[in-house]
């Protein structure tokens, strides 16, 4: 199976997107919209929107980390990709990003 979300995300929903698939197809639901609460990595979700199975997915996440990751990817990406492109990558800015990870709630988004 090919990966189709940018998160690695432990306990990921990717392998049910067949099975997925298929109970919306027994169901008469091809086309639907797709909810996913708790959407992690969004594996799921995305796969069956790629296949255009469902129409749309509607993906949240109780971890704020998670979520900030989506609204950021989805809602401000030329911002994201920005950071992205230009943040360091070195031992003292994975100290700095793992202090976000570890107390977000210390961060601004």
């Amino acid at each position: 199976m090919k990966p189709v979300s940018p998160l690695r995300y432990p306990g990921g929903k990717a392998c049910l997107a067949e099975l997925l698939a298929d109970a919306i197809r027994v169901n008469g639901l091809h086309g639907c919209a797709y909810y996913e609460p708790y959407a992690g990595g969004a594996g799921a979700a995305l796969s069956l929107l790629m296949n255009e199975t469902v129409s749309e997915i509607f993906i949240n996440d109780a971890d704020e980390r998670v979520h900030a990751f989506w609204d950021a990817a989805l809602n401000h990406t030329e911002r994201f990709v920005e950071k992205i492109l230009t943040i360091p990558l070195s031992v003292q800015e994975w100290h700095r990003q793992n202090e976000v990870c570890e107390k977000p709630r210390n961060h601004s988004r």
